[in-house]
């Protein structure tokens, strides 16, 4: 079935049991997954600009920040039309904070393997 909010299929058939169904996902766990992907990879592309030593993923890295800049904008647009008082997510959940930290902290060349590892 499609769901209003998302316009995604979010449901699991009746008669499946298995753990690795997928589970049903609320427009609010959408939009802060969503909300939260896009801070990551633009934090974490923004300081593959700053500190990444290959031109290879400096290009990856203005890629994300361009794409996830897109995705940010839409999303945010699509909340404030739903006009449903959702908030979008300003901060990064801690497994988010984690990674950009362990980005903060590498330097050189194990700085873009751990970028490139994280995307």
């Amino acid at each position: 079935t499609e769901t209003a909010d998302t316009g995604m299929d979010t449901t699991m058939p009746a008669d499946d049991t298995s753990t690795d169904a997928p589970m049903a996902v609320t427009a609010a766990d959408y939009v802060s997954m969503a909300a939260i992907s896009d801070m990551y990879e633009f934090e974490s592309s923004r300081l593959a600009q700053e500190k990444g030593q290959s031109d290879e993923v400096k290009a990856h890295a203005r890629r994300m920040i361009e794409d996830h800049t897109r995705t940010s904008d839409a999303l945010k647009a699509a909340v404030a039309d739903m006009g449903s008082g959702m908030q979008v997510p300003t901060r990064l959940d801690a497994r988010h904070q984690q990674m950009i930290d362990e980005l903060r902290a590498a330097e050189g060349a194990a700085f873009d393997r751990l970028y490139m590892q994280q995307q």
